[in-house]
């Protein structure tokens, strides 16, 4: 049976990467990716869910050069995680905040965290910036044996058109991207339980800035379903497929529908359209059939075909 993962609060950690104050006015939605960040604590403290955080570059290095808007600050330092995302709410869960150079979380010191943790098998992983420290983190974590989920409304960059493709890359690795709510409620698992009853206080409190922060942050390509534009493909052949019948039965029998009986004008321009488009496609239907062996007329063409069919005569 092929193993599904799944988040458990006994085998997960979080990972918070770099979300930094003196980052705020670079990075796309950092306003929105604070409000998902103490979302995101008060749910661990819920849920007894420990959280690692790390800082890149905080006091500064004088041999980062200013590559990204990333790091054209970096020189003089990031600072530490901001202000606004409390921590301090977490106490004991709150494991270390760790300074690193490394755009990887997967420093030597995390991963002696990890290591005193055997049963951590999955990761929780959001922070920014997505197509930099987020994406080698997951890559670092996948490359250790860890089910890596990324919380899509829980990451951001300074150039927004960067994190759809992050967050594919991370899914054609092998990481699963779910969203902060989504990953609250696997972790909950269940209503029965003396905690749901403050899990579920906590999700209707938070129920605006879901909404907010879903709006800002989620309007990517990459959460249009993979199937998406099959579906819409088979759609479109249906349509074509249901106007050429009804152009049939107008051949047959001379019944159409009654457009004038749509009162409104351009709805009816593109029934119109829609119907002319059906008529096409069965005229063009009688050509191609009437070249191949399989078929014979029994009858001359209709004097109605179009003229554009009767040019493939």
């Amino acid at each position: 049976m092929t193993k599904v993962p799944k988040l458990d609060p006994e085998h997960t950690v979080i990972f918070l990467c770099d979300i930094q104050g003196r980052l705020g006015h670079a990075i796309y939605g950092f306003d929105e990716l604070v409000l998902v960040t103490n979302k995101v604590i008060k749910m661990a403290k819920i849920l007894g869910i420990p959280v690692i955080v790390t800082e890149q570059n905080p006091k500064g290095n004088r041999y980062v050069t200013s590559l990204t808007p990333f790091t054209s600050r970096a020189h003089a330092g990031l600072g530490p995680t901001a202000p606004e995302i409390d921590l301090p709410a977490l106490g004991d869960l709150h494991v270390a905040t760790i300074e690193k150079s490394l755009f990887s979380m997967m420093v030597p010191e995390v991963k002696t965290l990890l290591r005193e943790r055997p049963r951590i098998t999955s990761v929780v992983l959001f922070g920014i910036e997505s197509h930099i420290c987020v994406l080698q983190t997951a890559l670092d974590l996948l490359q250790e044996g860890y089910d890596v989920f990324v919380l899509a409304d829980g990451v951001s960059s300074c150039n927004k058109e960067e994190v759809p493709i992050a967050l594919a890359h991370i899914r054609q690795v092998g990481g699963h991207v779910i969203t902060s709510e989504s990953a609250s409620f696997q972790l909950q698992r269940e209503a029965g339980t003396p905690r749901f009853k403050a899990f579920s206080t906590l999700i209707k409190e938070e129920l605006a800035n879901t909404t907010k922060t879903s709006q800002k942050l989620l309007q990517y390509p990459w959460t249009i379903p993979r199937n998406m534009f099959g579906s819409l493909f088979h759609l479109a052949i249906d349509a074509l497929l249901f106007s050429a019948f009804l152009a049939g039965i107008k051949r047959s029998t001379g019944l159409t529908p009654a457009l004038s009986q749509v009162p409104n004008k351009d709805i009816r321009q593109m029934l119109r359209t829609y119907l002319g488009i059906g008529e096409y496609a069965f005229d063009l239907a009688m050509v191609v059939f009437g070249v191949i062996l399989f078929f014979t007329c029994q009858l001359g063409p209709p004097a109605d075909v179009s003229l554009v069919a009767l040019q493939f005569l």
